[in-house]
Parts: structure tokens; C-alpha cells; sequence
């Protein structure tokens, strides 16, 4: 059997189903809007997924430092944070519009750490 690092036809195709996946999720997460508030829907994703990491992975998070538990904590705030506001904007535009601005941090980065750290980063 191939992996994907050996074939990079296998790899492009999996990168655009990816792709697509993560798109329609836009919309889904626009009609789950009829039903539920934005914050609970996001809730309730999170815990879901939380729920899944911690059964697939709960023999790894064993050895885990209080340290690593805290950081782990912000960034899922800082990340519940981010999806509950682009939740609460999926009620006023487009999910393609959302689509859209979210991937815009894709250029966006590089662009925005040049400018911050003014030096070229290739």
C-alpha cells in the first residue's frame, strides 16, 4: 500500500476532499444555527470533540505536566473563542462569506509577520 507522501496525486486528492469537507461545514454550521443559539452549538461541538480526543488518546494524556494542561486550556479558549465568533457571524452573512474570510489567513500570515517583523521570510 502507497502512503500519501508517495504519491502526490493520492496527496492532492485528499488535500481538495479535505477541502471540501471543511467547506461544507459552513453550511452545516449555518443550518444547526435554526435550532441552537451560536455559543451552545459551539459548546457542544467542543464537547463532543473533547469527548473523542479523550477516548482515542486518554493512555497518551496520562503523563501530561500541569503546565501542559494549562496551555492546552488557553488555547482551547482562545480557539472556542474564535469559532464562537465566527458561529454568532454565521447569523448575519453568507456561510460562503465566512468560508472566505477564514481562509484568508492563509496569505494573510506570512504578509502580517513580515510586516510585524519586517524581514524576509523565505
Amino acid at each position: 500500500m502507497t502512503s500519501l507522501s508517495q504519491s502526490p496525486k493520492a496527496a492532492q486528492f485528499a488535500l481538495i476532499f479535505i477541502t471540501m469537507i471543511w467547506g461544507g461545514t459552513f453550511l452545516a454550521v449555518q443550518y444547526a444555527l435554526n435550532f441552537s443559539s451560536p455559543m451552545f452549538f459551539v459548546g457542544c461541538r467542543f464537547a463532543v470533540a473533547a469527548l473523542a480526543i479523550l477516548l482515542i488518546s486518554i493512555k497518551s494524556m496520562r503523563g501530561l505536566t500541569l503546565k501542559e494542561i494549562l496551555a492546552g486550556t488557553a488555547i482551547g479558549v482562545v480557539i472556542a473563542i474564535g469559532y464562537g465568533t465566527q458561529t454568532i457571524a454565521l447569523q448575519t452573512i453568507l456561510s460562503s462569506e465566512s468560508a472566505f474570510l477564514t481562509a484568508l489567513y492563509v496569505p494573510l500570515v506570512p504578509i502580517l509577520m513580515w510586516l510585524i517583523f519586517q524581514k524576509d521570510l523565505l
